[in-house]
């Protein structure tokens, strides 16, 4: 038991370290941690185990477990980070494309994706509770450089956005 717990660890972080999609990672944490998971699979024969394996192998469940589970927030922490920073990226292309067809609904729908990301962002990553400094200055700069693009748009578009909501 202990080399398929092992075995499970090795496989699931690799698989989690290279998901490119929070759709992707949030499948991994069913397949992994779910209730028809392969960890919960293995941990349902810790009664085939003797009474001497079992709270060493239950501590080592608990371990991966953890492991796992830290790693899926991490991933979605960055994933989101990174979709942010993707949507803020397309400013330029969203205006351009605006202005090229006459059509300011294109802003509008840009607006509407930036502030998609920003929300799930926010709700994925505990800033202030960040204890690297240096992470929290840059998740700092980008809730900054979202402002900015969201007045901007909207002061292209011919309006104020309220101060508070």
């Amino acid at each position: 038991m202990e080399q398929k717990l092992r075995q499970l660890r090795e496989e699931s972080l690799k698989a989690i370290g290279e998901v490119s999609a929070l759709d992707a990672l949030e499948a991994l944490r069913v397949k992994y941690l779910g209730k028809k998971g392969e960890l919960t699979a293995v941990l349902k024969q810790m009664g085939k185990l003797s009474a001497e394996e079992r709270p060493v192998m239950g501590q080592l469940a608990n371990q991966i477990r953890e492991e796992l589970t830290q790693a899926i927030e991490n991933g979605r922490r960055t994933l989101s980070e990174k979709a942010l920073e993707i949507e803020l990226l397309k400013l330029h292309s969203a205006i351009r494309g605006a202005y090229e067809e006459l059509a300011p609904h294109r802003i509008c729908a840009y607006i509407y994706d930036v502030a998609n990301a920003f929300n799930h962002f926010y709700h994925e990553t505990k800033i202030l509770m960040e204890s690297d400094d240096e992470r929290k200055k840059s998740y700092i700069a980008l809730l900054l450089l979202t402002k900015g693009v969201l007045e901007l748009c909207i002061g292209l578009l011919g309006f104020s956005a309220p101060e508070r909501m």
